[in-house]
């Protein structure tokens, strides 16, 4: 593993211990920020839906919300808190390849693709379930996104021997044991 991988890896690893950190303590007292100063609570903004900045965002984060409150609850999807991390996370690495495991129904797919639309990157996602992988790709084209996906089907300890381009955030979200 190159030393970028793993300061990235590294580096997603420390962002979900901070978030998980902050999203556990408790709310500040009414009127105050986390500075203690008055004003905005902004521990309570990261729990806010996203606003979109335009059009093609907006349907994007309408799939993920439909997803958040149907299938994504019997799909063990990330939290949209942690998917706003993956966005800002491969944002600010300007990341041009990132590689998933586990696809599931897409929904941390769809995040890793509202920044790769603006580093110009594109997912690779493995899955080796034909019936999550086939709902991904629904979801994927209902976003609009399936254009920068490419699902890999199989058991993702060999089809990732497959892959020859440098990898720029990996995202393990299945067989975290293998």
């Amino acid at each position: 593993m190159s030393k970028k991988m793993t300061y990235l890896v590294l580096l997603g690893v420390l962002s979900v211990v901070v978030v998980e950190s902050l999203t556990a303590q408790p709310p500040p007292p009414p009127g105050r920020d986390f500075g203690g100063r008055r004003g905005r609570d902004f521990g309570a903004s990261a729990a806010q839906p996203p606003l979109p900045a335009n059009e093609e965002e907006k349907r994007i984060l309408s799939v993920l919300d439909e997803m958040n409150q149907g299938q994504g609850r019997a799909m063990m999807n990330v939290p949209r808190e942690d998917g706003r991390l993956l966005r800002l996370l491969t944002e600010s690495v300007n990341a041009r390849n990132v590689v998933e495991i586990g696809t599931s129904n897409g929904y941390s797919g769809i995040w890793f693709c509202l920044a790769l639309r603006t580093t110009g990157g594109k997912l690779t996602t493995h899955d080796i379930d034909e019936g999550r992988a086939s709902l991904a790709r629904e979801n994927f084209k209902r976003a609009g996104v399936d254009k920068l996906i490419t699902l890999v089907m199989g058991d993702a300890h060999e089809t990732v021997k497959n892959l020859k381009e440098p990898i720029d955030v990996l995202f393990i979200d299945a067989d975290k044991e293998g």
